[in-house]
């Protein structure tokens, strides 16, 4: 039993030495479902568009990675109704609403081994949500910062 006890913290350890807020952002486009949209990314991710939503994702190990995804926002009208679809028990770091509709909603799990930022943004008619994520990261308090400054980027081409 010790011996994977010890392969289990060994994993986890290597995924945790990218540090993820260092890393320099570039204008990424995607088109979905009649979306044109503009959104900052790091470089390398791999980019794809399927089930009707952008995504770009770097796996760094198979405990680690970061992932950016940009899809329709209709589903949730604001921060409180968005909370409602997460799993487990989240540590909630940020639930705030906009005035035209949007929200921002950042939150952790596993004492800050998941971190995700959800962002919607109104368009018009339309509303747009980034949900960006990374898992056993370095700086996990800057790169939950760096995950916003990613949704926050998102824009309507």
């Amino acid at each position: 039993m010790r011996t994977h006890a010890a392969l289990l913290v060994i994993a986890f350890g290597c995924g945790g030495d990218k540090d993820w807020s260092k890393e320099a952002l570039k204008p990424a486009t995607c088109k979905f479902k009649g979306h044109d949209i503009e959104i900052s990314v790091p470089d390398g991710l791999e980019s794809k568009v399927f089930e009707g939503q952008c995504n770009w994702k770097k796996d760094i190990s198979a405990e680690s990675y970061v992932q950016i995804m940009v899809m329709d926002g209709e589903n949730n009208k604001d921060a409180a109704d968005a909370k409602k679809w997460l799993a487990g028990k989240p540590t909630i770091v940020k639930s705030e609403d906009a005035a035209d509709g949007g929200y921002t909603l950042t939150y952790t799990y596993e004492d800050k081994k998941l971190l995700h930022a959800d962002i919607a943004k109104v368009f018009g008619a339309k509303k747009l949500k980034c949900d960006a994520s990374a898992a056993n990261v370095k700086n996990p308090d800057a790169t939950l910062d760096w995950l916003v400054s990613i949704c926050s980027s998102l824009k309507e081409k």
